[in-house]
């Protein structure tokens, strides 16, 4: 084998292992096991923030959020942050067993609700499907609006529509938490 034919032979053997090494890395970044670990990193640092802002406001504690995966990390920051900036006054609703309601009330703003069901056990970050009834106030409101947290494959959080009928809203959860506001 010719001196040339040896180099051409190690110039190609190695940019056959940058390939590979880069498809690992690229493919570690956006693996199912990699966004289930983000997506239940954010999901415990927003409940964290909410438990034990409960009875304060709950002031500039939303730092951004850096996963593995910029696009969905970038979303989930900005959702984060659009979700729990603002101070607003963080207290907890009576709910039943398991549930988790949390008020929030702004400033300047209209009330709004965080609420996620988890009862302790380890599974699917996605649970049974609980029903609650959540009181609304302002009576012009006959719409509300919840939006999922950022799942790990999501660049779009799950919105969903709410008739207000007799002052109340029949919101389904799970463990994944939902932000609940008035439709704009």
């Amino acid at each position: 084998m010719t001196k040339q034919a040896k180099v051409w032979r190690n110039a190609l053997f190695v940019i056959g292992v940058l390939f590979v090494a880069g498809a690992f890395l690229i493919s570690d970044n956006v693996s199912p096991k990699t966004q289930a670990k983000d997506q239940a990193q954010a999901e415990a640092f927003f409940k964290f923030n909410i438990l034990t802002h409960e009875n304060m406001a709950l002031g500039s504690v939303v730092p951004t959020f850096k996963s593995r995966d910029e696009v969905w990390s970038a979303g989930v920051s900005e959702q984060m942050n659009r979700f729990l900036a603002g101070s607003p006054f963080v207290s907890k609703m009576p709910s039943q067993p398991f549930v988790f309601a949390y008020k929030l009330e702004y400033p300047a703003r209209n009330t709004a609700w965080i609420l996620w069901y988890d009862d302790g056990s380890t599974g699917p970050r996605v649970g049974e499907d609980v029903t609650v009834v959540i009181p609304i106030d302002d009576p012009t409101n006959d719409m509300m609006l919840s939006e999922r947290i950022l799942q790990g494959t999501e660049t779009e959080a799950l919105v969903r529509g709410y008739l207000v009928e007799g002052g109340v809203a029949k919101i389904l959860i799970t463990k994944t938490p939902v932000y609940l506001y008035p439709q704009p």
